[in-house]
């Protein structure tokens, strides 16, 4: 995935002469051991994953208040375990990638006194106004700085956060993805010449 990659990047361009990465990880998988080869230190916090918090009745999706305060209450138990290796380790700065990891690292960050960088991927859902006025609040409280990889991403955060964000692409080569005449066949009809990539 992205998060992948761009934690591929991190590790190819960093000094490990100068810079010791610690990278933090729910549970294992074929990634951690990638990462111990490139050099990382893997920390598995070995939590039980967040629940969904809604669900479908009548044909009418919910919430599930249950499902919130458990995913709140594992969401602390993440930031703690974070924090205990954080200090342990005397890690100095904290990056995150992914929603979860936003929270979690950066409450982390808070208790121990670092400095959090988020690098923001994602766009909250215009529609969802409170979930959006949540995740402003969030971030002017956690984050330090926010790395953002498009305009879009940016302005979801407001004009009082314009200051502390750095606009980042993510730098795609698309000679990757060429394929021959007879594989993109079905996309020509949708795409016409135009090379289509979801992400």
């Amino acid at each position: 995935g992205i998060n992948a990659t761009q934690i591929e990047r991190l590790l190819q361009a960093i000094n490990p002469q100068a810079v010791e990465l610690h990278v933090f990880v729910p549970y294992a998988g074929p990634y951690t051991m990638a990462l111990q080869e490139r050099g990382a230190i893997v920390h598995l916090l070995n939590l039980p994953r967040f629940l969904s918090i809604s669900f479908f009745w009548a044909e009418r999706k919910l919430l599930n208040p249950v499902a919130i305060i458990a995913d709140i209450f594992l969401l602390l138990a993440y930031a703690f375990a974070i924090r205990c290796a954080v200090r342990r380790h005397k890690i100095a700065l904290l990056h995150t990638n992914s929603i979860i990891a936003h929270f979690a690292g950066g409450v982390a960050a808070r208790l121990t006194g670092r400095p959090c960088i988020w690098h923001m991927q994602d766009i909250i859902d215009p529609h969802h106004k409170f979930r959006r006025w949540l995740f402003r609040q969030s971030a002017a409280l956690l984050a330090e700085r926010i790395v953002t990889i498009s305009p879009p991403v940016s302005q979801q955060f407001g004009p009082h956060l314009q200051n502390r964000i750095t606009l980042l692409p993510y730098g795609l080569n698309i000679e990757r993805f060429r394929t021959t005449a007879d594989t993109h066949g079905p996309l020509r009809s949708f795409a016409g010449d135009r090379l289509l990539i979801g992400l």
